[in-house]
C-alpha cells in the first residue's frame, strides 16, 4: 500500500519521526525521555526501598542496575548506604541483589565485583553483628550460603570468600 501526503498515516509517522530524532530538549518528550533514561542516586535508593524478597524483584532491579553500569561507584556506594541503614531482612534482599549483579554483569565488566568485592567484608560483619544480637540460624545460613556460591562460581577471590567465612567464626 503506498500513501501519499495527504493521507493521515503518513503524516503521523512524520511526525513520530520528528519527535523521535528532532525534539529538542525543551520539548515535554525530550524530558521525559530523559529522565527515564538517566541515573540517579534518589531514584535508585527509591527502587532499592521498593525492593521485595522475590526473584523477579531482585531480577527486574539487577537488570536496572546493570544497564546503568557506568555509575557503577555511585550505584554501589549508593547500595552501601542503605544496607547500613536496613533491617535484617533488608540486608538480606540488598545483598541477593548484589549476588545477581555481580554474576550477571561479570561476562562484561568486572567493575561490579571489584566495587562490591571492596566493601562486602564490613557489610558482611555489620550483617553477622545483627545477627549476633537478634540471633537467627536462618540468616546465617543464607549469608554462608552465599559465600558459598560466590566462592564455587568464583565470583570473589578464594581468599575473599575464606575471610567473610572466618567473619562468622569470630563471633
Amino acid at each position: 500500500i503506498i500513501f501519499s501526503r495527504t493521507d493521515s498515516f503518513c503524516n503521523v509517522l512524520r511526525v513520530i519521526f520528528w519527535r523521535s530524532f528532532f525534539c529538542l530538549p525543551s520539548c515535554p518528550e525530550a524530558r521525559l525521555g530523559s529522565r527515564r533514561m538517566s541515573y540517579n542516586d534518589a531514584i535508585f535508593a527509591e527502587k532499592l526501598g521498593k525492593l521485595t524478597n522475590t526473584q523477579q524483584s531482585i531480577q527486574t532491579l539487577s537488570h536496572w542496575v546493570i544497564y546503568h553500569k557506568k555509575h557503577y561507584k555511585e550505584i554501589v556506594a549508593t547500595w552501601r548506604r542503605e544496607v547500613a541503614q536496613g533491617s535484617r531482612s533488608r540486608k538480606l534482599m540488598h545483598l541477593f541483589l548484589s549476588n545477581d549483579v555481580m554474576q550477571n554483569s561479570r561476562k562484561k565488566t568486572a567493575d561490579f565485583v571489584v566495587e562490591f568485592g571492596k566493601i562486602m567484608e564490613e557489610v558482611f560483619k555489620e550483617a553477622i553483628a545483627l545477627e549476633s544480637v537478634q540471633g537467627t540460624t536462618p540468616f546465617r545460613a543464607d549469608l554462608l550460603r552465599l559465600v558459598d556460591i560466590w566462592d564455587e562460581r568464583k565470583v570473589f577471590s578464594p581468599s575473599l570468600c575464606a575471610g567473610l567465612r572466618k567473619l562468622f567464626t569470630a563471633v
